[in-house]
């Protein structure tokens, strides 16, 4: 059986040693990953903000009370079968963004229903005059020009700004520290690992989500491509310090650094290569020297750059494809591992019959 029931043992039982399942677990995973053939298929799947009505929460209260989210993620560990936990990365800490008076995200409860998804809202605080600022000294250029502006507590007067900033960083400290006790539950009560734990985008994503808005940077690459180049260099130790730091400790080739793509698949595969494909292979292969894996976050249509993926280190990045799967797997499958390959309106709407 490729996909064995709970009752074939791919659920935790109370005679198995949590270590020694967690150990299994990671050892499927890891065999998987390299493109060998494991002992049976790995199953792993996000939940995102459908956990909360699971467990019988609204989506604003484990945003907001990390025990409830807590709660919540441990509900789907004890019903489901799985080989890894995929973290709640769509329940954002709202404490965070109330702190700093965030206006990039709209949060359940706050500015949306309680049962709403959070949403991300596209906008272009950086102007096209700003480019040469940021290139200089980006780092600067966030903490003085960007954070102000998503955040409106941060651009206040001093000591304002002072206190709002201290009181996200408290909240986001509150969160980091509730994260990591559950991961260290979850491994020693049900031998639960953890699928991802870094966390980056490529330097054009940060773009693009960031600071020049979607609309910003497709008008950028036709008007101004050389600062669009320079800017994804300026920004690239960022994003590879940032996926390192998120990570959490030495490196390990599990748990893997998620990187979610945005931009690539409304890009012709000559500006893939021009704008997006530099910085991106050079994180990826960054990543994979320094003992770290990768799980790309493929939305969307990536046909037109398989050619591209195909050059990406062989056995340590796994891509989590929504569409083509089948061309996907002829045209990349022996550089790296496929998931996904569901359509979610099917899985949504269709029949159980239809679903299998």
């Amino acid at each position: 059986k490729a996909f064995p029931s709970a009752k074939d043992g791919c659920r935790p039982k109370m005679a198995i040693d949590p270590q020694a399942l967690m150990q299994e677990r990671i050892q499927r995973l890891s065999t998987t990953l390299s493109l060998e053939e494991p002992d049976r298929v790995p199953i792993c799947f996000a939940t995102e903000t459908w956990i909360a009505s699971h467990a019988g929460f609204t989506v604003q209260e484990i945003a907001y009370d990390y025990p409830k989210l807590i709660s919540a993620c441990e509900k789907v560990i004890e019903t489901y079968p799985q080989d890894a936990y995929w973290p709640p990365f769509g329940i954002w800490p709202a404490p965070i963004f109330d702190a700093v008076g965030s206006t990039q995200y709209t949060v359940a409860g706050s500015d949306i229903d309680a049962t709403s998804a959070f949403q991300w809202q596209d906008s272009s605080p950086m102007a096209i005059e700003d480019y040469p600022k940021f290139i200089a000294d980006p780092l600067k250029f966030i903490y003085e020009e960007m954070m102000p502006k998503r955040s409106l507590e941060l651009g206040k007067p001093w000591p304002r700004n002072n206190v709002a900033f201290a009181k996200g960083a408290v909240a986001f400290g509150m969160y980091l520290a509730t994260m990591g006790a559950a991961f260290a539950k979850w491994a020693e009560v049900y031998g639960m690992p953890v699928l991802v734990a870094g966390i980056s985008d490529p330097p054009m994503d940060y773009l693009s989500d960031h600071f020049r808005g979607f609309n910003g940077i497709m008008m950028d690459i036709k008007r101004h491509p050389d600062e669009v180049v320079a800017a994804c260099e300026a920004m690239y130790p960022l994003a590879l310090r940032m996926a390192t730091a998120s990570f959490g400790g030495p490196p390990a080739p599990f748990p893997w650094i998620f990187l979610p793509l945005h931009v690539p698949t409304y890009l012709r595969p000559v500006d893939f290569e021009k704008f997006y494909w530099p910085t991106f292979s050079r994180l990826i292969n960054d990543l994979a020297d320094g003992g770290y894996n990768s799980l790309l976050f493929l939305e969307g249509d990536w046909e037109p750059h398989f050619p591209f993926l195909a050059q990406l280190p062989k056995g340590r990045v796994l891509g989590l494809i929504e569409q083509k799967i089948i061309e996907a797997k002829r045209a990349i499958g022996n550089t790296m591992c496929l998931a996904g390959g569901l359509s979610t309106d099917l899985l949504g709407y269709g029949t159980p019959e239809e679903c299998v």
